[in-house]
């Protein structure tokens, strides 16, 4: 994603100095300056020769105080120029352990962003889009089946692609259902069993004695409905490979943040208590049946 901002930026303004470095590559570049005393020709360089400023995963500088230390100075002096700066964590600042209250302080001046996996919807887009760049004709069904299939990312589902056009030139087919099929056991091997999400309303509906309109309507409903509620959202999210907003609007339009709380609360009760472990399994066997 950070390349992706980085070249867009490029091809806008070529002119624009953009740096782009995982947190680690940062950790080491300061480590080095500091042990052959250039840390001042390392500030240096970050406060004159940078215009954007791309970092991945800094929830790896757990810890590293002083690595932190340095970026708070080169973050100021880069914003006090108003320069861009981007980074990626793999949660919100505020929950990355020992990150320092500071750092999470400034994070919090700029925009932040839940990036979660394409929608299904979203990933036949990109199918469909990826076909019509190399002229290659597949039928809506087979289309279907990949981005249902495939849960993963942009990359993969490119990958999927190139896939198809390699077994179909091979076997002197077109591509057809079993081509597709063949190319996402190639590509997902490990992928969740994917079922039908009206069975995960079902088979809840029918423990909980609820009606399944009960549980997709909006509104908190009572305790009853709010616990099968959860536990369908749960179900959901570990049997098939649709996105928390997805879930979210199958439960009257609930917000990605609520599928979450649900999910944690299911996994807390999970550990704590055994017989509702064992009947969470025994959801997921009926829903498999």
């Amino acid at each position: 994603m950070l390349q992706s901002i980085g070249n867009y930026i490029l091809e806008e303004d070529p002119t624009k100095r953009v740096i782009y470095l995982t947190s680690e590559d940062f950790s080491q570049q300061y480590m080095k300056c500091l042990q052959e005393k250039r840390i001042t020709e390392m500030s240096d360089f970050y406060r004159n020769e940078v215009d954007i400023l791309l970092i991945d995963d800094i929830q790896n500088w757990t810890g590293k105080y002083e690595t932190q230390n340095e970026f708070f100075l080169i973050f100021n002096a880069l914003h006090q120029a108003g320069k861009q700066i981007v980074l990626t964590s793999d949660a919100p600042a505020a929950e990355v352990k020992n990150l320092s209250d500071r750092l999470v302080s400034r994070f919090s001046w700029g925009l932040t962003v839940d990036i979660q996996p394409p929608d299904v919807e979203t990933r036949e887009a990109i199918l469909h889009k990826k076909a019509e760049e190399r002229h290659l004709e597949i039928s809506d069904e087979v289309i279907r089946y990949l981005a249902e299939n495939i849960a993963s990312n942009v990359r993969c589902l490119e990958s999927a692609i190139i896939k198809l056009t390699l077994q179909s030139s091979l076997m002197s087919h077109d591509i057809d259902m079993n081509i597709a099929q063949k190319v996402v056991t190639e590509i997902a091997p490990t992928l969740r069993r994917r079922v039908s999400l009206d069975a995960v309303l079902h088979a809840v509906s029918q423990h909980y004695e609820v009606p399944e309109t009960k549980l997709i309507e909006p509104g908190r409903g009572t305790k009853e409905i709010s616990k099968a509620r959860q536990v369908a959202m749960f179900l959901m999210r570990e049997l098939s490979p649709i996105s928390l907003q997805s879930i979210g609007s199958r439960f009257g339009g609930k917000d990605h943040s609520t599928v979450v709380h649900a999910i944690k609360s299911v996994k807390k009760e999970m550990e704590t208590d055994p017989s509702f472990a064992r009947l969470i399994e025994s959801l997921k066997n009926t829903i498999h049946d």
